[in-house]
């Protein structure tokens, strides 16, 4: 991943952390200026849909 990418989340969500999941992914989706996400994980492709 490149120096300002970050994980979507989904690892915490399909570990059991939903709570921390969610939190982070409205964090990234408030912080999100584009309006185009593109994904590099299936994972990440579900949790946007």
């Amino acid at each position: 991943m490149g120096e300002n990418e970050e994980c979507c989340g989904s690892v915490l969500l399909r570990t059991g952390f939903e709570k921390d999941a969610k939190e982070h992914m409205e964090k990234k989706i408030k912080n999100q200026k584009d309006k185009q996400i593109i994904v590099s994980c299936a994972g990440g492709f579900v949790i946007k849909h």
